[in-house]
């Protein structure tokens, strides 16, 4: 409650409308399903994530006090809980409030999927989270003032959302070592670490993991192995293009099993993950499109969906479960986006050469093969 007081219970900006017309513009079709320009925003609901750290607080200030300088009225709300996250959001009526905004991480986007309605506004992020993987898939800026000109602008796209034993989930869903290691990375391990919490969880779970196997049925046709990640999205962990050509539109997904138990495995993935080529290793079978995946495997292991336990075993996933419309930057903005994250990631370089010669990127995707 200290934390909500610091930032504003119910903190409103300026109340005038924003000049201009009201209009609505068709995107490009490579946005694929992008229901184009909406009407600048007026009203806004920030639901924030109370323990997303100091680095979270501050750019939730940033944002909002650039929000409210371009005319939006924000209201800033606090869940207590999961459940909260998505009672907020399934009560937050399009009558009400113009967008929705959800301030946290994966896991905060993914509970506020669950939580729509079909009378919800359209859904924006301020990425606070650890991975912010859907951030980087959207090719959100990273600047406060950046991600606040988005969330005014209101360009939106409608993005498939895949299912996971009932459970919506954005952008991936798995079996295996890394389940596991999300199951052990505990919130203030993460929030002292960041990023780097998974890997100290990594080398201090790699020699007690046991590395079981696991059944694994891709639209009736039967896998095994120690592993498996289901794609909705390109990018896994982080900016790691793990399905390449996938993107958020598509209404299937994408299937990666690692076919390979034990610690050595599992390293050459990792350091295969790094470089793009996950979905080439010798020892992975590599479904490019899938509708279904079901996993039965030893009683009581964990699954992960948006990099956040999700359940245990058996596992039933379906792809085009459901659609959402988020609000995204323009080709251009996610362009030059993308871009700059190729530029500062050493490890994504070949990728960039590889598709340095097609003619834009789609939103926060890898380019598709040209």
């Amino acid at each position: 409650m200290n934390r909500l007081s610091r930032l504003g219970n119910s903190r409103r900006g300026s109340a005038g409308n924003l000049a201009g017309p009201r209009h609505r513009a068709e995107a490009s079709e490579q946005i694929g399903r992008c229901a184009g320009v909406c009407p600048m925003k007026t009203r806004g609901l920030v639901i924030f994530n109370p323990v997303a750290g100091q680095r979270g607080d501050h750019l939730l200030k940033r944002v909002v006090t650039r929000l409210e300088t371009g005319g939006m009225e924000v209201t800033l709300l606090a869940p207590r809980s999961a459940g909260e996250l998505e009672r907020i959001v399934r009560d937050a009526s399009s009558t009400d409030w113009d967008c929705v905004i959800v301030a946290g991480g994966d896991g905060s986007l993914k509970e506020a999927m669950n939580g729509r309605s079909v009378n919800n506004p359209p859904l924006g992020l301020i990425p606070t989270g650890t991975a912010n993987v859907v951030a980087l898939e959207l090719g959100l800026p990273k600047s406060p003032d950046g991600l606040a000109d988005v969330i005014l602008q209101g360009r939106t796209a409608q993005i498939s959302l895949a299912e996971a034993n009932g459970r919506q989930f954005v952008f991936t869903a798995g079996v295996g070592f890394d389940a596991y290691l999300i199951s052990t990375v505990s919130s203030r391990l993460k929030k002292r670490f960041g990023k780097l919490a998974f890997a100290i969880a990594a080398l201090r779970d790699f020699m007690r993991y046991q590395f079981p196997m696991f059944d694994i049925v891709v639209d009736g046709r039967t896998y095994h192995g120690a592993g498996v990640l289901i794609m909705n999205g390109s990018l896994y962990a982080g900016p790691y293009a793990a399905a390449p050509d996938r993107k958020l539109t598509d209404r299937d997904f994408s299937v990666i099993v690692l076919r390979k138990p034990g610690v050595f495995a599992a390293a050459s993935y990792m350091f295969a993950l790094a470089k793009g080529k996950l979905s080439t290793h010798a020892d992975v079978d590599f479904i490019a499109s899938a509708n279904s995946v079901d996993v039965t495997g030893p009683e009581g292991t964990i699954f992960q969906a948006d990099g956040d336990n999700a359940g245990i075993l058996p596992l039933r996933a379906r792809s085009g479960a459901d659609q959402a419309q988020l609000i995204v930057p323009s080709l251009q903005a996610t362009a030059a986006v993308r871009h700059q994250q190729f530029a500062r990631s050493s490890h994504l370089q070949r990728t960039h050469q590889r598709y340095s010669h097609c003619p834009s990127v789609l939103h926060g995707m890898l380019p598709t093969k040209c």
